[in-house]
């Protein structure tokens, strides 16, 4: 269904759209965590948070830059991705963030969504 190459541009979009969201979730009051409505939260938290989505994002480029895709990796991250959203919808259900939120994150559900489509359908290559 998706090819390797179309797999690896779909890796790369997220590499800038990790970074934006550790942005986001690291500084709540920064331009785009007042935007989506970001709750206020220890810099503990935040922080770690911000540092967790941007190291996704090296991975995702690494992944990206390496001649075979890092299956169980990219398996751990389109979890990661699709789990992002669940928990934005779960807290959306529950008054917790605003719809604006879960919409933005609703790239993570497409991109993780896409990967698990092509995990599941694409063969592995025989060593």
């Amino acid at each position: 269904m998706f090819s390797e190459a179309t797999i690896r541009k779909t890796v790369w979009a997220t590499v800038p759209f990790n970074f934006v969201g550790a942005l986001t979730f690291g500084i709540p009051h920064s331009f785009p965590g007042r935007l989506l409505q970001m709750p206020p939260a220890p810099a503990i938290f935040t922080w770690n948070l911000g540092f967790l989505i941007a190291l996704f994002g090296l991975a995702y480029a690494w992944i990206a830059l390496q001649p075979r895709i890092n299956r169980p990796l990219l398996t751990l991250g389109a979890i990661g991705k699709i789990g992002v959203f669940v928990v934005a919808a779960v807290l959306y259900s529950l008054g917790q963030v605003a719809l604006l939120l879960v919409l933005a994150v609703a790239g993570d559900l497409l991109f993780g969504a896409i990967w698990l489509i092509w995990l599941r359908s694409d063969q592995p290559p025989k060593l």
